[in-house]
């Protein structure tokens, strides 16, 4: 399953992913994958609704994982009629005025934290590529940042002045190599986990809300304005 994975160039979070829902499958009957019927995948699914009461977004990302091992690596298509994805439940984000989050952004202390999420704030990034920014990516000629995304999709997100004079004036302190926002590896990138842990600190004395596991997946307005369209609800 994994060099399936593989062939179709998928990225190692989804390889993983999916790796350990076949493995959960396999355990919860004590068999291999192989071996079950079409109504022991079913049940379960059931039971990863009802029983473990997972999320739709993991239940999705299950069946996802199921499907693609009964599609790809182990041919059934019996089993995938029966693997429905779920309908998640769409609700409104919640809007954060521009005066929360720059007291959020003025609370995080550590400087390449701080610009990590005024990145973030500004352009929309994700977490995982803001911390794999390089400076060949950011193009002051058009405005623009050029962003290798999920999938390995290639978009452009406008860049905006101020962000610009603040990546410079980093760039010139901390003189960065391969990555913008390297960790105690120069060349590793900063571990997505040190920038959740600092927004956690900040947002307990700041913004009274619950953050869960992302940052925000698109804020519209640009940095100097920092209004968000999102909520920090998901910090990767």
């Amino acid at each position: 399953m994994i060099e399936d994975l593989q062939l179709r160039n998928r990225s190692p979070k989804t390889i993983k992913a999916y790796v350990y829902h076949v493995r959960e499958l396999a355990r919860y009957y004590k068999q291999s994958p192989e071996q079950l019927g079409d109504d022991q995948v079913h049940r379960y699914l059931l039971h990863l609704l009802h029983g473990k009461q997972v999320s739709w977004s993991s239940y999705n990302q299950a069946v996802a994982a199921l499907r693609f091992f009964y599609r790809v690596t182990y041919p059934r298509d019996t089993v995938v009629m029966r693997l429905p994805y779920g309908k998640r439940p769409k609700r409104l984000p919640t809007v954060r005025s521009p005066q929360q989050v720059a007291l959020f952004l003025d609370t995080v202390h550590d400087r390449t934290v701080r610009i990590v999420l005024r990145t973030i704030c500004a352009t929309g990034l994700q977490i995982s590529e803001a911390l794999h920014l390089t400076a060949t990516q950011i193009d002051s000629s058009r405005m623009v940042v050029r962003v290798l995304g999920k999938g390995q999709k290639e978009r452009l997100v406008p860049l905006s002045p101020q962000l610009l004079e603040e990546l410079r004036a980093y760039w010139r302190e901390t003189r960065p190599t391969q990555w913008m926002f390297p960790g105690k590896d120069s060349h590793q990138p900063l571990n997505a986990a040190t920038v959740q842990k600092a927004c956690k600190r900040a947002c307990r004395g700041s913004l009274p809300t619950l953050f869960a596991t992302a940052m925000p997946r698109y804020a519209l307005n640009p940095l100097d304005r920092c209004s968000m369209e999102s909520s920090f609800a998901r910090l990767i």
